[in-house]
């Protein structure tokens, strides 16, 4: 859900609002079958991660370090729903009246798609670390995650408003250096949002392929040995 959000805003113009496809009214009602898909999707993300919280309110044994980092993806999924209608206003309104909404809405929403990402990360590295060096994995305490989750939800913070600061005022948006920071900032973030964790996430993941393959066969060598 964070991808389709984030999409429009991938080629550096995310904070440009074109005054040219604004509209006349206000109603919040469309006939777009895409804006009914939505509002779908957007109720389906609720209820499925409002149902984690539940589960895991309900079952004091399920709060474990590892579970509190899917904990956490879910918090930020379940954002993505709550922060919808954010976008629908956006849509709606007549420009310039729809300018707020809609910052604020790729705001959210960039800050959501970061912690996304970075939450998966965390639970690979944590995966990673509990298979491949499982007598590390035993530091891997709440408080050591606790930590983490917090640097990943400011960092997602940071990445998401820093635009902010070369974006407003608003008569700011369509000025040269404003699309030259953010062209700076595109190619800084990319790497950091999006190859780095990827590259990251491959090589753990080959690497429990690795260990996995490896445990197999031995237990496989043991066993020919012993019924031998």
């Amino acid at each position: 859900m964070e991808d389709f959000f984030s999409s429009n805003f991938s080629n550096g113009s995310w904070f440009t609002l074109n005054a040219n496809h604004s509209n006349s009214g206000t109603t919040f009602i469309d006939d777009n079958p895409l804006f009914w898909s939505l509002i779908v999707l957007a109720v389906l993300v609720i209820a499925l991660n409002g149902t984690v919280f539940v589960v895991v309110y309900r079952q004091p044994r399920l709060r474990t370090a590892t579970n509190w980092i899917l904990v956490s993806l879910a918090v930020s999924d379940f954002s993505v729903g709550v922060s919808t209608p954010l976008l629908i206003i956006c849509r709606r309104l007549a420009y310039p009246n729809k300018i707020p909404y809609c910052l604020a809405s790729v705001c959210l929403n960039r800050v959501f798609a970061v912690a996304t990402i970075y939450h998966i990360t965390l639970a690979t590295v944590e995966k990673y670390i509990a298979i491949v060096h499982p007598f590390k994995h035993i530091s891997f305490r709440k408080k050591l995650v606790f930590g983490t989750l917090i640097s990943i939800w400011i960092f997602a913070a940071f990445v998401a408003f820093i635009p902010l600061s070369w974006v407003l005022p608003y008569d700011k948006m369509k000025d040269e250096s404003t699309y030259a920071k953010q062209r700076v900032y595109t190619l800084v973030v990319i790497p950091l949002v999006l190859l780095i964790p990827y590259l990251l996430i491959v090589y753990m993941f080959g690497k429990i392929f690795v260990k996995a393959s490896s445990s197999l066969m031995s237990r496989r060598n043991f066993q020919e040995i012993t019924t031998e």
